[in-house]
């Protein structure tokens, strides 16, 4: 059974995108920063595109409205607006008692107000999402929770209360587990000094370690590069239950995130 996990950053790239997931020939899917109907990616609509070119079965949430602002082009950071972002799952499986989940945002955190940064350049509206479903494999069920997790003004103690929320909805014995939890965010003074979030990435995996979940990608210290940060930010973890067959991690070109490739067993 093969897993995908990949922040996809928009799809400024669509339809090589789409190609490279068709070359993975993964079981299931699991994406993030999806656009839709945005000008920055010429209103490219990636959910409807993936699903389409997978021929797969998928389920959509919105995070974001993305809201068009003259801030956008004085400060191109967020790119142009207009449509709406958010994230994607997709199976070969069946997707049984699929269902999302709004986290927990700090009350600073307000995306609509356009007098400071971040919401200066990247004016929104909504929130954060995770995505939890089933679906029944050869070997049995799997639960599969997928994580988008808070990178402005959030530091652990709020990405902890994010994660928290995530687990306390799965009551199952074979778990995956996976996102991009954004550690790097509110950590300036960390990237500064080159840290990027090493210590967060520490405290990631003994909280995985606490709900008995395997990384197969511990030895990796780098999933993203952007504005000369690189850091571990892209999680993908299994209960004992699931084997590791293979992992593999994908550099590309088409975007700032690794992919996460990983082939699973299970036992019956």
């Amino acid at each position: 059974m093969r897993i995908v996990s990949w922040n996809i950053e928009r799809g400024y790239h669509p339809h090589a995108i789409v190609k490279q997931l068709q070359d993975l020939k993964a079981d299931v899917y699991l994406l993030y920063e999806l656009d839709r109907g945005n000008k920055r990616t010429h209103g490219v609509d990636m959910f409807t595109m993936i699903k389409e070119g997978l021929g797969l079965a998928g389920e959509y949430v919105r995070e974001f409205k993305e809201i068009d602002s003259v801030w956008r082009r004085i400060i191109p950071l967020g790119g142009p607006g207009g449509g709406e972002i958010g994230n994607a799952i997709f199976s070969r499986y069946s997707i049984l008692n699929y269902h999302s989940i709004e986290l927990p945002t700090q009350s600073p955190l307000i995306y609509q107000r356009t007098t400071l940064i971040p919401e200066l350049f990247q004016p929104r509206l909504g929130c954060r999402q995770a995505q939890i479903f089933e679906i029944e494999t050869e070997c049995g069920r799997l639960t599969v929770a997928s994580a988008h997790l808070e990178l402005w003004r959030a530091g652990w103690k709020h990405r902890l209360k994010q994660l928290d929320t995530v687990i306390q909805q799965i009551n199952s014995k074979n778990v995956i587990l996976a996102g991009d939890f954004n550690n790097i965010g509110g950590a300036l003074r960390a990237s500064l000094l080159r840290d990027h979030g090493s210590g967060e990435v520490r405290h990631i995996r003994q909280w995985l370690k606490k709900q008995a979940l395997t990384d197969p990608f511990d030895d990796i210290d780098t999933t993203c590069g952007r504005f000369g940060i690189k850091a571990k930010i892209d999680w993908i973890a299994g209960s004992a239950t699931l084997k590791i067959e293979a992992v593999r991690l994908i550099h590309t070109a088409l975007c700032d995130h690794s992919c996460l490739v990983v082939d699973y067993s299970m036992s019956g």
